[in-house]
């Protein structure tokens, strides 16, 4: 029971970092105007009032949705990438 509150404790050290420390960036993987862009956008402007940080949404159409997820895909693994995406079509393009 005491190696459990131990690492409860150092979980908490975790989560104690200051997130974000530097911009966020959202790929759409859809060209601007369309349904999906209109949304990240206005999700965009929430998290960045929220965050104080600020929130750039980049449209990387093409491929259908998969030109936007290859670069989320090689892009650092740090939590500061997000893609915003409708599933439908990611998910018939992995079933190919």
């Amino acid at each position: 029971m005491a190696v459990g509150l131990i690492f409860a404790a150092l979980s908490l050290a975790a989560y104690a970092q200051d997130y974000p420390s530097k911009s966020i960036k959202i790929i759409v993987p859809y060209p601007p105007g369309a349904g999906t862009d209109t949304l990240a956008r206005m999700t965009a402007e929430k998290l960045q009032s929220k965050w104080g940080q600020p929130v750039m949404v980049e449209n990387r159409a093409g491929a259908n949705g998969n030109i936007g997820a290859e670069a989320v895909f090689k892009s650092p693994p740090d939590g500061y990438t997000f893609l915003f995406s409708a599933p439908g079509p990611l998910v018939t393009s992995k079933s190919l």
